[in-house]
Formats: C-alpha cells, structure tokens, sequence
C-alpha cells in the first residue's frame, strides 16, 4: 500500500511542484496490458500498456490506436500508467520522445515531439479520488482520510 500512495503522491506532486504554465502531453490514456496478451506478443511479463483511448487534441493522434501497446517509452520499458505519466510530465513540451509500439504484433518506433497542455486542464475531477489526472484514465487506490489537506498544505 505505502509504494502505490508513494507512486501517487509523486505522480501528484510532480507535475504541481515542477512546471507552472504548460506540461508536457502526449494524449493518451492507457491500462496494464492483459498477462495473456503480453505472452502473446511475446514482451516480458508486467511489461507494456495498452492503449485505451487516444486524446484529439494530443500529438499521438493518428499514431496510435485504442488496443496497441505501448512497450517503451524514450528505450524504458513502460510497467505501468503511472510511470509513464511521470515519464512524460518529466519532458517539457516540443522535447522529441520516442515510443515503441506494437500493433498487429509488429514493433515499430515513432518519434514525436511533446505536445503542451496548461497545467490546469491536465487535471480534471474524478469520481475515485477527487482527482485524476486526464491522461491517465487513474483509478487510484482509495486515499487515507485527510489526504487532501496534506496535498493542499504541500502545495
């Protein structure tokens, strides 16, 4: 439980703590790859992350698909949604990043630069966890009581 509130806090802090203005932004919301899945395609297990929804107003628009899978990000493998959240917020908009995807089951690497969202719009309210940020698609786990009142002290 402490390292998925400690994923959270950073993935929360981070992008608050480090830029004001404009984030960087790819545009798009992914999920844990499905173990069968990975198998298939023969990437290593927790490895990958399909893609769920791509945003229209994001720079992989017309990359990629809803079902490809996203296997590293700028040559890191990609675990989880959360990492490669912080992995994006770490670039600054118009870096050029490079991702490999598998579509079909066939790799490919595109290259693309950040796109730049304002800091405001990259989060937006959530049902789960009274914030998600909206490139996620963040389910959260269920924060302790108090929480927010931290988050706000630490802002």
């Amino acid at each position: 439980m402490k390292a998925k509130i400690g994923v959270w806090i950073a993935a929360c802090v981070l992008p608050l703590a480090s830029w004001a203005g404009q984030v960087a932004y790819l545009g798009v919301a992914t999920e844990p790859l499905e173990p069968r899945l990975a198998r298939h395609l023969g990437l290593p297990k927790g490895v990958g992350l399909e893609v769920a929804n791509v945003d229209e107003s994001g720079v992989l628009k017309g990359k990629v698909e809803e079902g490809d899978v996203l296997h590293k990000f700028n040559d890191q493998l990609l675990v989880g949604p959360e990492q490669l959240a912080i992995l994006v917020r770490m670039q600054k908009p118009g870096d050029e990043v490079a991702l490999t995807v598998v579509r079909r089951g066939k790799s490919e690497e595109i290259k693309v630069k950040a796109g730049g969202i304002d800091e405001a719009e990259a989060w937006q309210p959530g049902q789960e966890t009274g914030m998600r940020p909206r490139m996620w698609n963040f389910q959260g786990p269920e924060m302790p009581p108090g929480w927010e009142n931290w988050l706000n002290d630490l802002q």
